[in-house]
């Protein structure tokens, strides 16, 4: 008997095997339902594959490179910087690559700063110039040219183009024609607040000039707020009705010089009688307030602690005076939250309302 010839890899070793054919569909028929499924499957395996060819593509790599600063500090999944701690500088979500900013200047070239007078020009957004066959080898190697910066910018430079910030984080604003800047932290992990002073830049440049009439300034921090209960609050049911509460907290001032400094007749912050003012300055302001974590409070005014639930039990509440004397001593510094009776599932809007008015 002659032996069989079977090649059992190329009729079987490439078989798909998958769960197409367990998941179905209540409404669909069984075998639509296995056609829907490997198609999602295929769909997903596409973008997938689209994704990696972006971010291993030759422009993504270079802007990797440049946006990862001195430290070549870049996230590779993101293709933005990953933060410097030195700085204060927290990882970018998502980022402007060098190629949209070089873009940019070319279109805007008179709106970018060329002389910083005796202080080192950093203007934005940047501009990195790859290196070349005319460049020091030492400085730029062979393996660098076309694909690393020439001179690689300081890696707080380089930070200042993200676009979008992670959970926990907030964009101050560099450059607000490209809505690019630093991604900072809104405060510790646990809620604790954290007061912070507003970070400001001249527009086109990243050296602060407190003296410029044409800046941006951005306030990042996380206010705390001592406010009474509302009825959606069951959680305080049994307990001192008033809650101390965080919020994050992000104010951004654009101002620049007015197009038209007309005479304007405004009434002074003193609250006397109109008078006739120019508007030698025009700026724009934008905030949100956002509730981080709610706490209990004891009748002695301190936050109760996680797991001494029935030592903060109450019957009864503060009245206005002595709730004036608590909201000033636990407003006089932030508190460490850590270990304390604070749950960010507690938080609601009216929370934030009254920081809403004066941020």
């Amino acid at each position: 008997m002659s032996k069989l010839s079977f090649d059992y890899d190329a009729k079987w070793g490439r078989l798909d095997v998958s769960d197409d054919e367990e998941t179905f569909h209540p409404g669909l028929d069984k075998n639509l339902n296995i056609r829907v499924n490997r198609m999602t499957r295929d769909r997903k395996e596409e973008e997938i594959d689209e994704q990696k060819k972006v971010l291993e593509s030759c422009e993504m790599q270079k802007n990797c490179i440049a946006l990862g600063g001195s430290k070549a500090n870049c996230n590779i999944k993101t293709m933005c910087s990953s933060g410097n701690p030195a700085n204060g500088t927290r990882p970018c979500k998502t980022c402007a690559s060098m190629f949209k900013l070089q873009k940019w200047k070319q279109l805007h070239p008179t709106d970018v700063k060329s002389q910083c007078g005796s202080n080192e020009c950093h203007p934005t957004p940047m501009t990195w110039r790859l290196c070349s066959t005319t460049d020091n080898a030492t400085v730029c190697p062979e393996a660098a040219i076309n694909v690393k910066p020439a001179l690689v910018p300081d890696s707080d430079v380089a930070d200042s183009h993200c676009t979008s910030c992670f959970e926990g984080d907030s964009l101050e604003i560099v450059h607000p024609a490209t809505q690019t800047g630093f991604c900072r932290s809104n405060g510790p992990a646990d809620g604790s607040a954290m007061i912070a002073p507003p970070r400001c830049h001249s527009i086109n440049d990243l050296v602060p000039n407190v003296s410029s009439p044409v800046q941006v300034c951005t306030q990042i921090q996380r206010p705390h707020v001592v406010i009474p209960a509302t009825p959606a609050d069951g959680w305080l049911k049994g307990y001192n009705e008033y809650t101390y509460a965080t919020c994050n907290s992000r104010k951004v001032l654009v101002c620049k010089p007015s197009d038209d400094p007309l005479s304007t007749l405004v009434r002074p912050a003193s609250g006397g009688p109109k008078e006739y003012q120019s508007g030698i300055t025009q700026c724009n302001t934008e905030s949100a307030v956002r509730c981080v974590t709610a706490c209990r409070l004891h009748l002695d005014g301190t936050i109760c602690k996680k797991g001494e639930e029935d030592k903060c039990r109450s019957n009864t509440s503060w009245n206005y005076t002595a709730w004036q004397k608590a909201r000033d001593k636990l407003l006089e510094k932030p508190q460490n939250l850590e270990g304390l009776d604070c749950d960010a599932a507690r938080c609601t809007n009216q929370m934030c309302e009254s920081l809403a008015l004066h941020v």
